[in-house]
């Protein structure tokens, strides 16, 4: 199956008529599992392919497709998990871009990304493009292809860089939706924070290599975070629990930082009163710093429960 200037409409409110444009799209589907199921496609070929994800000033995102309410031909016991297999995929020239009424469009180019199902459901992944001026380049396990259209049990093994920034990620997330039951290591590092800030467009004053090993498992009530972070001679160290990570209502957490620069300490350790985040109250301890002849260490608890 070959189809060429394939697209497909934005929200009405957009300026940009096109929410997907593709130049080319080739498949080859197994006939038979259209009828038996899964869906199986040999192989995929895309190229000249833009898609598009904006938010208006309301707040309303282009891909929330449909009005959010149940159809009257929906049912409770009507509807289950998307069964497709797609056993190899390789797209060119595919441009991403993310636009807000706020800010400048942020635009990522994927020159190139290939995968192929391994015979278990899991990818091996290739990719390579850009963000910006920043080259990035993905590769490793992803999957499985089910769990990934179905946004719910994911595994990953990757690796890969964004410019001088260099990451790796292990781990499987129980529902990719809501970040439920995550059990992952996250590990990034660089020369030069202040590089690696100006590729998503922020300013720091900290300079020098930086590392960033985060660590999250699966907890009663939410999940277990660990995190270390160093700058430069600063350091800090974040633990505790949190009930959500998509949105947290519930969080206790403790902070200690040190370094031999006492007001950047104090700034990213002072957290001082009460703070809201919507309906929830974020209660804080006092703090307290010690300098020495090089070295300021500031600890701070946070916690956070409903009013």
């Amino acid at each position: 199956v070959v189809a060429t200037d394939v697209t497909l409409a934005n929200a009405d409110w957009s300026d940009d008529p096109w929410m997907v444009s593709v130049d080319r799209l080739a498949g080859e589907i197994d006939l038979l599992s259209i009828l038996f199921g899964p869906i199986t496609i040999g192989d995929v070929e895309i190229s000249g392919a833009r898609v598009l994800f904006e938010t208006n000033d309301e707040g309303h995102f282009n891909w929330a497709l449909g009005s959010g309410e149940p159809s009257e031909a929906s049912s409770d016991d009507g509807g289950g998990p998307v069964e497709l297999v797609i056993g190899h995929a390789l797209v060119n020239d595919l441009q991403l871009v993310y636009t807000t009424q706020q800010s400048d469009p942020l635009d990522a180019t994927i020159t190139h990304i290939e995968f192929s199902d391994d015979g278990t459901g899991m990818l091996d992944l290739d990719l390579a493009g850009s963000i910006g001026k920043s080259p990035v380049e993905i590769s490793g396990r992803l999957g499985t292809f089910i769990g990934l259209i179905n946004v719910g049990a994911v595994e990953n093994d990757l690796s890969g860089h964004l410019g001088s920034i260099e990451f790796e990620s292990r781990g499987r997330i129980a529902e990719l939706a809501t970040l439920g039951g995550a059990d992952l290591t996250v590990a990034v590092h660089g020369p030069d924070l202040i590089a690696a800030s100006a590729i998503f467009g922020l300013s720091t004053a900290e300079s020098g290599p930086f590392q960033v090993d985060l660590g999250v498992t699966p907890a009663a009530d939410g999940s277990n975070l660990e995190l270390a972070a160093s700058v430069g001679a600063m350091t800090a160290k974040i633990g505790g629990t949190i009930d959500s990570l998509t949105d947290p209502g519930v969080v206790d957490l403790t902070v200690n930082a040190s370094g031999p620069n006492v007001a950047v300490v104090g700034a990213f350790a002072s957290l001082q009163g009460s703070i809201y985040r919507g309906t929830t109250l974020l209660s804080t301890g006092g703090w307290s710093a010690r300098t020495g002849a090089s070295t300021s260490k500031a600890s701070k608890p946070v916690s956070a429960k409903p009013p």
